[in-house]
């Protein structure tokens, strides 16, 4: 049984940080188009 709940831990901590990662990438999109926005405003 401890073997099944370490599997477990180890499974949602990888789905987390991936989760994590495609977050931070969608942002980080988001981020780059709201600055080439601002930098149209500029010109």
């Amino acid at each position: 049984m401890s073997d099944f709940i370490l599997i477990v831990i180890v499974a949602l901590a990888v789905i987390a940080s991936v989760w994590a990662l495609v977050i931070n990438i969608q942002n980080g999109r988001e981020l780059k188009k709201q600055l080439r926005r601002w930098e149209n405003r500029d010109d």
